[in-house]
């Protein structure tokens, strides 16, 4: 009985290790499900916005009194002020590549005044108010990230006035719109599908040039001109998105 036994333990431990590694060929273990790939965000498509933000500007020119002989004065004033405004249009994305175009009109109310040095009793001014652009946009995105540059055709709204120092009254004057060029960059992310926020600089050149000044009413005088003016605007904004689906 005892050699049966042996004999019956002996065969338990060999067949121990077969069994099992049976078992594990008969019921292999599956691997887990791959994690489903991540969604990237697509900046193709429309969209509508507004932004607000600081406006710069330095406006050069010279005022001629036409007088005899002339009074040629040249100036140089800037001034700064709190800038809103409206944007819309549209991007499309190649790989990581986004090219665009966009059109804005912004409010500003700018304006600055200098005591002439050459004529007694006068002062010069100038006035510059709103602005559109329309640009050409070219980007890199990293999924709901965007940085970009654009440029393109400014204009603006400019006027010049010739004061009387001491009373303040308007002797000359003139306004109107000029048009000119735009670069600017900027970045923008994504927060959700629709809506974009972003940061921009832009930097305009107006190229205003001459203009003949016309008298106030009630002033008898005659009139001057405006030469050699260009103004420099620069525009720092925060953004405000909506992009349609």
């Amino acid at each position: 009985m005892k050699k049966l036994a042996i004999v019956i333990a002996a065969i338990a431990l060999i067949a121990t290790p077969a069994f099992a590694a049976d078992m594990a060929r008969k019921m292999p273990v599956k691997a887990p499900p791959p994690a489903p790939a991540a969604l990237v965000y697509s900046w193709t498509g429309l969209y509508l916005g507004g932004h607000v933000g600081g406006v710069w500007a330095n406006v050069d020119y010279t005022h001629i009194n036409n007088s005899t002989p002339p009074v040629v004065e040249g100036f140089s004033q800037n001034d700064s002020a709190v800038s809103g405004g409206i944007h819309g249009g549209g991007m499309y994305q190649w790989g990581n590549v986004v090219l665009g175009i966009e059109g804005t009109y912004s409010w500003f109310d700018l304006s600055a005044t200098s005591v002439s040095r050459l004529s007694e009793n006068r002062s010069d001014a100038f006035s510059s108010q709103n602005m559109a652009t329309v640009v050409g946009r070219v980007g890199w995105a990293w999924d709901r990230w965007l940085v970009y540059g654009q440029g393109g055709w400014a204009t603006a709204k400019t006027g010049f006035r010739r004061i009387q120092t001491d009373t303040g009254f308007t002797i000359d004057k003139t306004s109107g719109w000029d048009d000119g060029w735009t670069i600017g960059t900027g970045v923008a992310y994504a927060i959700y599908n629709n809506i974009i926020l972003g940061l921009e600089y832009d930097f305009a050149r107006i190229n205003i040039g001459d203009r003949s000044v016309l008298p106030a009413p009630g002033f008898g005088g005659c009139c001057g001109t405006t030469a050699n003016a260009h103004s420099d605007i620069n525009q720092f904004i925060a953004r405000l998105d909506f992009k349609f689906p």
